[in-house]
């Protein structure tokens, strides 16, 4: 699965394409920062487990809030496949 998030990190929008093989280990790559000052990792990996997440202590909250995301975010894949039914039909 790989997931297009864009999350607020300090100030600034942080565009992140997410990707996973088994749904509970994620990596995380960052493709763009819209702000100033602190710049946030460009690589950060998590587990999530339910509602849980584990990672670096020092970016919790930002592991936190692209794990959030992709609750609401549909995966790319799921987007593909939509698009390619409708060309279908």
């Amino acid at each position: 699965m790989e997931y297009l998030s864009i999350i607020f990190y300090k100030g600034g929008k942080a565009y992140y394409r997410v990707t996973s093989s088994n749904g509970k280990m994620y990596k995380a790559s960052l493709q763009r920062f819209d702000g100033m000052g602190a710049h946030p990792p460009r690589e950060l990996s998590f587990y999530k487990e339910g509602t849980s997440c584990l990672g670096d202590a020092d970016i919790i909250d930002l592991i936190g809030d692209l794990s959030e995301s992709l609750l609401k975010e549909p995966n790319i894949d799921d987007i593909l496949g939509q698009i390619n039914k409708k060309n279908v039909e």
